[in-house]
């Protein structure tokens, strides 16, 4: 009986439902993320679309779109409905240098636009803020050269000091404002590195005088006085150790670490100038000299002597160290080194995350001012923006970089810039849900310039909660809840939309199972509450990860919809711009198209899912990245020949307002001249091959980075084949054209001749065929002659006594 009447019951409620769902799709359709929520807060944390019922009579979902809440009979003055996404400029001063027009100098320079703003975001949204960078003139500028004052290096100090006038002339064009420091370093006066037997004069094997080793030494601190470098610089006496390897990062820990007794300005450039002929200690060395100690990347100079009095307690800084310190205190180095030592800085720049430059030193730093300008200027010609935000707000970042082709870069940094020109970012917040903790729901975040402090200070307030006075044992909630928002928040052992229903008798009961399913559901035989909970009062109680009215949602079941995409109801429901299963493809074909040209896969494939897909072409397939390759193609070769050969070897670079790779990539390590030009598998590198107007063969390779930039490393001399000498050319030319007119002459005598001969010996044939004479001369007589004896002659008989029967001997028969 109760089976039948709750089978009634179940399909009294179903039409209800099916009447209510076609009213709501008649004017509007209910927010799938929206209806699940069941307070305010979390409703307003659900979507940039969701809004919240507070009237205490409204029966249907209370979390769902305007329009669904309307006509469902909630009162418009009873939604509550958070302010959309938005922000103000709070300080946007305009743009200013160091030196004004009539001279007078300033405090502070202005080259960030806005330097203050205010952000007001919700969940699930995204809002965009413009930032203008412009490159002040006559920035504070503040250089400390550090010098390797082991012995090797003694012809080096000589040529610093003697050119203080020409490094303040080079500096003044640069910046008007800049001042120097000085320190050296030789490495920790301890065994291995120095010869205790030698400790008070390392270098007495050589018959020289030199100062006992020291770790680093800081000679000077940040100054504009010209003549007091050129004098410290000069006193600064040198040393020796013994291996080949220096304690350079003992002194650039010190140097970073120590950032009042070296004299950083906090709003200056910095630069370290690291000059050497040797190589590095790291971390893990100092324990061959018992100084086990980790470094603890604090300041350890003495404030009268200026030495590194825990240079023989800790051991050599990690590169981790020395960049964290770069990146916090925003100082660039040059490393100015010897030709034999630039492989080693070049693999350890590239772990350093800074702005750096690496130069070839000469043996006696005579271009140490050539190595100063061209570093400066490599520095100061780019500028990248980075932030501190923190899950789960993120900050994107889109420019065009001023290129010709407007091509609008997913990039936080533009390179080749100019001073007094404006670049414009835009900067992209979005909050993928409200942070659990209420304190987090107001942060600050930073975003500065990676190499100076100028930055903008954006406060965020998330549009997390709901402004809505709390009514305790409200008897709305039968005296078991809270009243917050229209909506009851229960006591613990108490459940129902009106805290009805405890714990005690918290049984199915059949008349309120039509609560528990959906109308459409119930006609296909679903289970209540579809089989993830129990229906507790009429209510569905979830069990784990399954929530909804009805249980009907899982987001177990969506996987990993990865960052473009968040699981709703059990799928993933994709950003504008990506599709897939898990909201991993995007619909965007620009990351299939290789940087500075124009056509996505090189034309020989299609962009699926960010990636390019390549055919196959008369059974010869294409691969590559971009489809560039295929047994007949030269790759991107072709596309890079020109940029590659205009930038390295100065010609005039092409322009073209839809494709040029040499602005719309351009940065500082865009184009790499090399002097050595290794090709890496790693990096799926490609070499290309080219011959120049000369007849030189130039090569370069290119690869695509982490950021899909494409790097060409360019070897910086062309293979040339001697230039031909023409007169001997051409007094060649004549030597074989006489050759090979005397040799034709010749056959030619050679074949009238044989022609001739023929010609003779076929008329003597032909005289002898004519003649009666043998081939006997008729007075020739043979020397012998032959006489025949007739045959059948026989001798007469005479009687006479019988011959004698003596024999004869044979000339006796001869006579007779």
């Amino acid at each position: 009986m109760c089976t039948w009447l709750g089978t009634i019951s179940v399909l009294s409620f179903a039409l209800i439902t099916i009447s209510i769902g076609v009213l709501s799709q008649d004017a509007g359709e209910s927010d799938n993320r929206c209806i699940a929520e069941t307070s305010c807060s979390a409703c307003i944390s659900a979507g940039p679309h969701c809004s919240w019922c507070k009237s205490l009579d409204f029966k249907g979902a209370r979390c769902d779109r305007v329009e669904a809440l309307q006509q469902l009979g909630c009162r418009r003055e009873d939604i509550f409905e958070q302010s959309k996404s938005q922000y103000s400029l709070t300080n946007n001063q305009k743009f200013s240098d160091y030196l004004n027009n009539d001279g007078r100098d300033q405090i502070k320079a202005v080259q960030v636009r806005p330097q203050k703003a205010a952000l007001q975001i919700r969940a699930g949204d995204s809002i965009t803020i413009p930032l203008k960078f412009r490159a002040a003139r006559n920035y504070p500028l503040d250089v400390y050269f550090l010098m390797d004052l082991t012995y090797s290096m003694s012809d080096d100090k000589e040529t610093l000091g003697k050119l203080g006038g020409k490094l303040a002339d080079t500096l003044g064009n640069l910046t008007r404002n800049f001042r120097l420091g000085f320190g050296s370093f030789v490495d920790k006066p301890l065994m291995p590195f120095i010869n205790p037997a030698r400790l008070d004069n390392p270098c007495s094997a050589g018959q020289v005088t030199c100062s006992p080793a020291y770790g680093f030494r800081h000679h000077l601190a940040m100054s504009k006085d010209m003549k007091k470098f050129t004098e410290r610089v000069q006193n600064a006496s040198v040393s020796g150790n013994l291996d080949n390897a220096e304690g350079g990062l003992d002194a650039l820990m010190q140097i970073l670490a120590c950032k009042n007794q070296i004299g950083w300005a906090r709003d200056s450039r910095k630069i370290v100038i690291f000059a050497s002929d040797g190589i590095l200690h790291f971390a893990g060395d100092g324990k061959l000299s018992g100084t086990v100690k980790n470094n603890d990347m604090k300041c350890y100079l003495d404030s009268k002597t200026g030495l590194y009095l825990a240079s023989d307690k800790m051991d050599y800084p990690s590169l981790s160290q020395i960049d964290t310190l770069l990146l916090q205190n925003k100082v660039s180095i040059i490393f100015a080194v010897t030709k034999d030592r630039i492989d080693h800085y070049e693999r350890l720049n590239d772990v350093l995350l800074g702005v750096n430059y690496i130069a070839t030193l000469e043996e006696d730093s005579s271009n140490i001012i050539q190595l100063i300008h061209q570093g400066y200027k490599d520095i100061v010609s780019s500028v990248s923006f980075s932030d501190d935000a923190t899950y789960p707000l993120k900050v994107s970042y889109e420019s065009t970089c001023n290129a010709k082709n407007g091509l609008i870069l997913d990039t936080s940094s533009c390179d080749e810039i100019e001073e007094g020109e404006e670049y414009k970012f835009t900067l992209t917040f979005s909050l993928e849900k409200c942070p659990a903790d209420p304190k987090d729901w107001r942060q600050v975040v930073k975003v500065e310039e990676r190499g100076l402090v100028s930055g903008v200070e954006i406060e965020v307030e998330m549009l997390c909660g709901c402004d809505c006075k709390t009514e305790t044992n409200s008897a709305n909630c039968g005296g078991h809840g809270d009243l917050n928002c229209g909506a009851c928040v229960c006591h613990e052992g108490w459940y129902g939309p009106s805290c009805s229903c405890s714990e005690r008798n918290a049984t199915s009961i059949t008349e309120l199972d039509a609560g528990c399913l959906l109308a459409d559901d119930a006609l296909l035989g679903v289970d209540l509450c579809w089989g993830r909970g129990d229906c507790l009062c009429g209510q569905c109680q979830c069990y784990g990860k399954a929530y909804g009215r009805f249980c009907e949602c899982d987001d177990s079941l969506c996987g990993d919809c990865g960052p473009h995409g968040k699981c709703e109801c059990g799928r993933c429901l994709c950003d504008p711009g990506w599709e897939g299963k898990r909201c991993t493809c995007t619909t965007a074909q620009e990351s299939c198209i290789a940087p500075g040209d124009t056509k996505p896969c090189s034309g020989g494939g299609k962009c699926e899912c960010g990636k390019c897909v390549c055919d196959t072409v008369d059974g010869s397939r294409r691969t590559g990245a971009f489809c560039e390759k295929c047994d007949t193609c030269k790759g991107l070769c072709s596309l890079y020949k020109p940029c590659a050969h205009c930038k390295v070897f100065g010609e005039e670079c092409p322009e073209d307002e839809s494709i040029d790779p040499c602005i719309s990539n351009s940065s500082s390590s865009y184009i790499n001249k090399v002097r050595n030009l290794k090709i890496s598998d790693d990096l799926e590198e490609e070499l290309c091959k080219f011959e120049d107007e000369e007849g030189c063969i130039f090569q370069f390779s290119y690869y695509l980075d982490i950021n899909r930039k494409v790097r060409l490393k360019v070897l910086d001399s062309k293979t040339c084949n001697p230039k031909p000498n023409a007169a001997a050319i051409a007094m060649g030319i004549i030597i074989i054209t006489i050759v090979l007119i005397g040799l034709f002459l010749l056959l030619l005598w050679r074949s009238i001749v044989a022609a001739k001969d023929r010609y003779d010996y076929m008329k003597f044939v032909e005289a002898t065929e004519r003649s009666n004479m043998s081939g006997m001369n008729p007075l020739y007589k043979p020397a012998t002659k032959t006489y025949y004896v007739p045959q059948g002659f026989t001798e007469p008989q005479e009687p006479t006594t019988p011959p004698v029967t003596t024999p004869t001997s044979p000339s006796e028969k001869k006579n007779f």
